[in-house]
């Protein structure tokens, strides 16, 4: 089993081969060390006791993780700027002028916390190789992500918070997207998240052909 390379896109550096390939199968393996739900992280403010999983904490892959998550929280700061940013004055033109219209002058509602989400992945197998074909990454808003609402009541505040989050989906979430899946920041993350698609398919794949070994050497051994 053996981890090639993948060529950078042309907005990414160029890298040792060789040293990729060897990180590559480094967070392979911490994949296959570690469960799948232990590949997390949290900066919300509010929950300084739920920040990354300790068993992820001194690896290089919860590193990645950990500054990805940052840097994403510094685009959104960074696009939904008025005062440097085209986007985040349509964004915020969007939103007073929403906020007028509902009669709301002051607290206006709004939590732009965003999270990367992985997406399904693609493999193909053949005889000799094992490739991730896709392995696509997604950012949402936080509410989505818990596919719960905010605990906003009052109506008017409600409805501003969701045009809010339909204004971000429109204009801010799409760059984002762009950018964890095609820009040179976020390449290590795509590249540990590639090594754990494939860790998880090997151990799917082997360990549910040695719980069949097991279960037919059992059922002879019973006979």
């Amino acid at each position: 089993f053996s981890f090639r390379a993948i060529p950078g896109k042309k907005n990414e550096p160029g890298a040792d081969v060789q040293k990729l390939a060897q990180k590559n199968l480094e967070y392979f393996f911490i994949g296959l060390a570690l469960p799948g739900d232990t590949f997390w992280v949290n900066l919300n403010p509010a929950e300084p006791e739920a920040v990354i999983d300790p068993v992820l904490y001194d690896s290089d892959v919860g590193r990645i993780i950990l500054a990805a998550d940052l840097r994403l929280k510094k685009y959104v700061a960074a696009l939904t700027n008025p005062r440097t940013s085209e986007t985040g004055r349509e964004y915020w033109d969007k939103v007073y002028a929403k906020a007028e219209e509902l009669g709301i002058e002051q607290r206006i509602p709004l939590v732009n916390r965003v999270w990367i989400v992985p997406q399904e992945a693609q493999v193909h197998e053949t005889t000799n190789e094992l490739s991730v074909v896709s392995s696509p990454l997604q950012v949402c808003l936080e509410s989505e992500y818990f596919g719960g609402d905010s605990d906003i009541r009052d109506p008017g505040q409600k409805a501003l918070m969701e045009y809010s989050n339909q204004v971000m989906r429109e204009l801010v979430i799409p760059l984002l997207t762009q950018k964890v899946n095609e820009g040179a920041a976020y390449a290590e993350l795509r590249a540990v998240y590639r090594s754990l698609v494939l860790a998880q398919w090997y151990r799917e794949k082997f360990c549910r052909s040695a719980q069949s070994i097991l279960r037919n050497a059992a059922s002879t051994a019973l006979r």
